[in-house]
């Protein structure tokens, strides 16, 4: 639990001593807090993103979810997106991991608050090598560089393109086909 009102800015959750960037999102089940903080490490710069929702009984915020890579060997950077996948007109939040090594994996988690209930990871689909994730018309939008005859790890000849959607409940895979690395979009995470 941080110590602090529900009115206190995003900042006021940031470990004293790391950088980090920090938002709320007003999703379904209610307010919540997500911060990324970075720390200079032995392997390179550590990364820990957290989620908050405010607990007046508790007397602060309370964590809800959180990963770390203490010792900066596993990540290259950490993003947050807030964006409305599930069609219930709340945001969900995307939390993307860029994985440290040579074919730049994008790990991500798909993140809900239902009403009634506390937040939690709803999806965690597989990494996807030199990835792209964004969102478009609700669905999720999924690149992943794909080799299909052993090529190096630097030049894919092709991306796997994966439309992901909120279905019956679930995420499923609606639609897949294969792209052209140059029509491959910046990721928002």
């Amino acid at each position: 639990v941080v110590a602090a009102p529900e009115s206190a800015p995003c900042t006021a959750l940031v470990t004293p001593g790391r950088l980090g960037t920090c938002g709320f999102v007003d999703m379904a089940g209610g307010r919540v807090a997500w911060v990324v903080e970075r720390r200079p490490a032995a392997g390179g710069d550590a990364f820990a993103a957290r989620l908050f929702t405010h607990v007046a009984s508790a007397g602060g915020w309370v964590e809800r979810l959180a990963a770390e890579d203490a010792d900066g060997t596993r990540w290259d950077d950490v993003r947050i997106l807030a964006a409305d996948v599930t069609g219930d007109g709340r945001p969900e939040v995307l939390a993307g991991f860029r994985l440290d090594g040579e074919g730049e994996a994008l790990s991500y988690d798909i993140v809900v608050y239902p009403s009634g209930d506390v937040p939690r990871v709803a999806a965690h689909p597989g990494a996807a090598g030199m990835g792209a994730v964004l969102v478009a018309g609700g669905a999720i939008e999924e690149y992943a560089a794909s080799y299909p005859n052993d090529e190096p790890v630097c030049c894919p000849p092709a991306f796997v393109h994966r439309t992901i959607r909120h279905v019956d409940g679930f995420f499923r895979v609606v639609a897949t086909d294969t792209v052209v690395p140059g029509s491959v979009p910046p990721s928002q995470i």
